[in-house]
């Protein structure tokens, strides 16, 4: 998938760092950057 800036985010949920659970419909109207980080142990 590709988004460009200006782009609608489809509709996701994800877990954060503590474990609560994150939906982008939350966010609808609101600025918004997401940086997503995959932790390699």
């Amino acid at each position: 998938m590709t988004l460009r800036t200006g782009d609608l985010l489809p509709a996701l949920e994800l877990v954060d760092s503590t474990g609560q659970t994150w939906r982008t419909l939350d966010q609808r109207g609101r600025p918004l950057v997401m940086v997503l980080h995959r932790h390699l142990a």
